[in-house]
């Protein structure tokens, strides 16, 4: 059977589900699954031919089980068993539906009913995209004797640093999520420039009822707007040692879920137990949240080579794990260069082939390796205009929503900005990893947010993001520590706009842009040090950076310097 290739809903779609594929499957048994308090889960079984027992992949989805059809009939002809279970309170499955509060208790109860069956033989792996691998590690870091591997496809991070807050900054997309996916069942929702106004208004927690359709575990994440035992409940990374399993982990460079993939990883690769910090694997492309193949992204071009079968990955993976010798295939991380658009590969992230590279801000607009003379420059932040994320803000919505390669020459032109430029480059340069500014910032307000683009600035005179990220000012001390910042005050503030690799060409510049908003992909902060969730005042704010040797603010990227290895051809995921 020829496999298909990953279908998905692109990020214009402003649907964060990720979708593999629909279709009637033949072979298929309906089941109900218990859990401890009694609540029945809904799902099916695609069981192969032949006597068994048999290994299996377990799915559990908030987008239905049957959307997984297709994926069992494909396993199955590899020997390879199958149960789609819908989450509680999805579709079938009886039960309330509350993103991710039930999901580690029913995952160990699922697996322990799967590996009871007479058909299995006790070989599980877990498999699912964004928040159909959310569950998975929430359920393996409570635990999961049952479990062998997993497939983490877009797998988001915990939720205060990476989804549905970016760094304890709310992003705009999981208000459309919320509002489509607060029931059981999925609900289109129509979303044009009219979300604009949406997002710009106060409350906040009010936003999904302007939108007609209120959400009550919404409005619960709103007011929990710094760090909590409500969100460690719902977080994984801090019993990450609890992952006792091989795992492979797919993402994009252009995927809001990256940072939670990329830390995942990362922090496997240093797991005390030598099986799970060897036999992780990490792969990114050149890829929005869907992972499809996309020749033209915004304004970049990637070639034919960024076209990869990873459906036949994730089997090969299952297959490996579940059959075969149990080995990591291929190196620990296989990740695509944008600008060269070819396939590289390491042992770590960022790769151990790099060196930082500081770039500091000047007063005369230069980025540059040496720290300036001592110097400030100010801009007036306005929450009634925020900075736009690009502007003018586009028709197509979702593609307003961060994580596109728009061409911001416009934006750069704003009063309510700074702007700073290298030197024409002489050769390329290029960066695999994490990309930081760290800026040295005081402001009139008690409380506001201070960010960075990452940009290309090509011989033509386009200005194309990279990579862009805001901070909170208030939680400068760590998001369990908010506090405010005093008049005079000069604030050292880290900016993470996660990571990338491309590579800027002879000719072209490499700039970062400075702003206090990113509208609206990050909610516009309104100036005030008060509740996030419930103001309705606002002020504006001017916004000083400071330069120089003692507050040397600066853009920190990752310069690589020699691969360790090129793609050799083979398809991405599988054994050299």
């Amino acid at each position: 059977m020829k496999l298909l290739s990953v279908s998905g809903l692109l990020l214009t779609t402003l649907l964060l589900s990720w979708t593999p594929w629909v279709s009637a499957a033949e072979s298929v048994s309906p089941i109900r699954i218990a859990m401890r308090d009694g609540v029945e889960l809904a799902g099916a079984i695609t069981i192969p031919d032949g006597a068994g027992p048999f290994p299996a992949v377990v799915v559990r989805t908030a987008y239905s089980h049957e959307a997984y059809a297709q994926f069992g009939e494909i396993i199955r002809e590899r020997g390879i068993a199958m149960v789609a279970v819908d989450v509680r309170g999805r579709y079938e499955s009886h039960g309330s539906w509350e993103p991710l509060i039930n999901a580690a208790v029913d995952g160990q109860d699922v697996l322990a009913w799967v590996a009871e069956q007479s058909w299995c033989n006790g070989m599980i792996a877990t498999f699912g995209g964004s928040h159909d691998a959310w569950v998975q590690m929430l359920t393996a870091s409570r635990g999961a004797p049952e479990l062998d591997t997993m497939i983490l496809v877009v797998l988001p991070g915990d939720p205060f640093e990476n989804a549905p807050f970016q760094n304890g900054v709310g992003q705009a997309p999981f208000l459309t999520w919320a509002v489509q996916n607060r029931g059981r069942f999925q609900e289109p929702i129509a979303i044009d420039r009219g979300i604009y106004d949406v997002l710009a208004s106060y409350p906040v927690v009010d936003r999904d009822d302007r939108l007609g359709r209120p959400v009550g575990w919404f409005d619960t994440w709103m007011t929990n707007w710094e760090l909590n035992q409500y969100w460690m409940d719902r977080s994984y990374e801090h019993l990450i040692q609890n992952v006792r399993v091989p795992v492979l982990l797919n993402t994009g460079w252009f995927d809001l879920n990256q940072p939670g993939s990329i830390r995942t990883f990362q922090k496997l690769r240093k797991h005390p137990d030598s099986e799970v910090r060897e036999g992780v694997k990490l792969v990114i492309g050149p890829w929005n949240h869907s992972l499809g193949y996309l020749a033209t992204w915004g304004e970049l071009e990637f070639a034919e080579n960024a076209r990869v079968d990873l459906a036949g990955s994730w089997i090969d993976w299952a297959e490996n794990q579940l059959i075969g010798a149990g080995l990591r295939q291929g190196p620990p991380v296989e990740y695509y260069l944008m600008g060269r658009n070819e396939w590289l590969s390491a042992d770590e992230w960022p790769p151990r082939s790099t060196r930082e590279l500081s770039l500091h801000f000047s007063s005369d607009g230069e980025l540059a390796t040496a720290p300036p003379p001592p110097a400030v420059e100010s801009y007036v932040y306005d929450p009634d205009n925020p900075t736009p994320i690009v502007d003018p803000l586009p028709d197509s919505v979702g593609e307003a929503f961060g994580h596109f390669p728009h061409d911001v020459t416009i934006l750069t032109r704003r009063s309510d900005v700074l702007y700073f430029e290298t030197e024409v480059l002489r050769s390329p340069v290029a960066i695999a990893g994490p990309v930081k500014a760290e800026i040295f910032f005081s402001s009139s307000a008690p409380d506001t947010d201070v960010g960075a683009q990452l940009l290309d600035i090509t011989p033509d005179g386009r200005a194309i993001t990279i990579q862009h990220g805001l901070a909170r000012v208030r939680f400068r001390h760590g998001y369990t520590d908010p506090r405010e910042l005093q008049a005079g005050e000069v604030a050292s503030v880290e900016v993470d706009m996660g990571s990338t690799a491309y590579e800027f060409a002879a000719g072209h510049r490499i700039a970062v842009l400075v702003s206090s908003a990113q509208f609206p992909a990050f909610g516009a902060h309104r100036n005030l040090f008060d509740d996030l969730a419930t103001g309705t005042l606002w002020q504006r704010a001017t916004q000083t950076v400071h330069m120089g040797n003692e507050s040397p603010s600066r853009l920190v990227l990752h310069q690589l310097q020699h691969p360790q290895r090129r793609h050799s051809g083979r398809r991405v995921g599988t054994r050299p």
